[in-house]
């Protein structure tokens, strides 16, 4: 499952007036689950809801005061695997226009203990 171009503030920068104002960061999530029952029954409960991942990951990220986007995406995938039945999340985070008009980011991949062996589903 992708989440592709998400849009979230948050107060994040190693300086304090740089986490002063909210900064807008541009987020892309892969979830890994296994999307064939989904698929077959076309119902919603079969499945992990989008606009609910992207409503916990806004809501995380306006609440982080986190110096760095490492320390923000090792929280969101730890809350993300927490909170939702997902084996893996890979998350991208972009600060966009920080280095002369340029884009600065991070991804992870990160999976729950279970998902070590294989971690993509079928």
């Amino acid at each position: 499952m992708l989440i592709c171009g998400l849009h979230a503030a948050a107060h994040i920068g190693v300086s304090a007036a740089e986490r002063a104002q909210p900064l807008m960061l541009h987020l892309d999530v892969e979830l890994g689950l296994s999307l064939r029952k989904a698929g077959q029954s076309d119902r919603l409960a079969d499945t992990v809801d989008y606009a609910a991942v992207a409503d916990c990951l806004r809501a995380w990220c306006a609440t982080s005061r986190c110096r760095l986007l490492e320390t923000l995406a090792e929280t969101l995938a730890a809350k993300l695997l927490a909170g939702f039945p997902i084996a893996w999340v890979r998350l991208t985070i972009c600060k966009k226009a920080i280095l002369d008009g340029a884009t600065a980011g991070i991804s992870i991949v990160r999976h729950t203990p279970a998902a070590a062996s294989s971690p993509f589903p079928d």
